[in-house]
């Protein structure tokens, strides 16, 4: 039988423990976080590659501007050239209902063009092809830091109250 001093033995017993503790350490923690939207840092997330869904109500390049209204969005749609204006009256970050979606928007107001949006052409262009003072409401995947607002549903209400 070897002979191992018992100091000798322990220390070495507890360099494995702490090793193999830290090794695991990392996963164990990661895994019970949960996942931010805006991730984490000095500037609000801003710079957050993660897409989280953000529904959008409004008036799109509005005619006479509402008191009720959180920010004045300018964007652009697509691969149109045209800038427009979007009055946000509400939002909704429905997968993160503890997140403020108005320092979302508050976050944007250093650009001169805080949106753009892309996703299907059909849905661009309800969005492009919309008259001035038209209610809107845009629902899709929000990139803070590209700005890109990949838009799944556009509700576009007519000024007779028709869609």
């Amino acid at each position: 039988m070897l002979r191992i001093k018992l100091p000798v033995l322990c220390r070495a017993i507890v360099l494995m423990v702490i090793s193999e503790t830290c090794a695991l350490l990392p996963s164990a923690v990661l895994a019970q976080i949960p996942t931010i939207p805006f991730g984490v840092g000095p500037d609000g997330g801003e710079n957050s590659r993660a897409p989280f869904r953000l529904i959008l109500r409004g008036v799109l390049n509005p005619t006479i501007p509402s008191p009720e209204r959180m920010a004045l969005v300018p964007l652009t749609v697509g691969t149109y050239r045209e800038v427009y204006q979007f009055e946000v009256r509400a939002a909704a970050i429905p997968d993160y209902p503890q997140e403020s979606p108005r320092q979302v928007l508050k976050n944007l107001t250093k650009y001169v063009v805080q949106m753009h949006l892309a996703g299907s052409k059909e849905l661009l262009s309800k969005v492009g092809q919309a008259y001035p003072g038209t209610p809107i409401t845009v629902e899709g995947l929000f990139t803070p830091r590209s700005r890109q607002f990949v838009i799944l549903s556009v509700d576009v209400f007519s000024l007779d109250g028709h869609p």
